[in-house]
């Protein structure tokens, strides 16, 4: 798993070394059931990014709101989207009308669609890209 959470953090990173205000704010977003596999990924990436600002993980499993470590869990509600001043980059696991949704709601944030394949090796930067589908490129809507 730290060769799939190194490529994320490479590509994310990549992706959002543009000049930002401070701090960052980085929401994870699991809008439906996730098996353990999904949650212990998207920790273990999100833990990694802690360094880059404040890490939000909202999640259809998360009854309440808790912090573990510098991570804050929040319930997601379909349709119910957390209330931030600013969100700076957005993921969301699995569910690309609430990627969409997310666009809308955060306006200015960038959105990734993380779509992880059981059917391709996660041991290498190439792979890991067509392993997590989108997470390198913005996901663009026509307004």
């Amino acid at each position: 798993m730290n060769s799939i959470v190194s490529n994320a953090l490479t590509i994310t990173a990549h992706s959002l070394a543009q000049p930002m205000p401070m701090p960052r704010n980085f929401l994870f977003i699991l809008p439906h059931r996730a098996t353990p596999e999904d949650h212990a990924l998207i920790f273990t990436i999100a833990s990694s990014m802690t360094g880059l600002g404040y890490v939000y993980v909202a999640s259809a499993d998360q009854a309440t709101m808790e912090d573990k470590g510098q991570i804050r869990y929040l319930p997601f509600r379909t349709g119910q989207f957390p209330s931030f001043g600013v969100i700076n980059a957005v993921f969301v696991l699995r569910d690309r009308e609430v990627a969409t949704a997310a666009l809308a709601e955060y306006r200015g944030a960038e959105a990734f669609l993380l779509e992880p394949r059981s059917d391709v090796p996660n041991h290498t930067a190439p792979a890991f890209a067509r392993k997590v589908q989108n997470i390198g490129a913005l996901i663009s809507f026509p307004a």
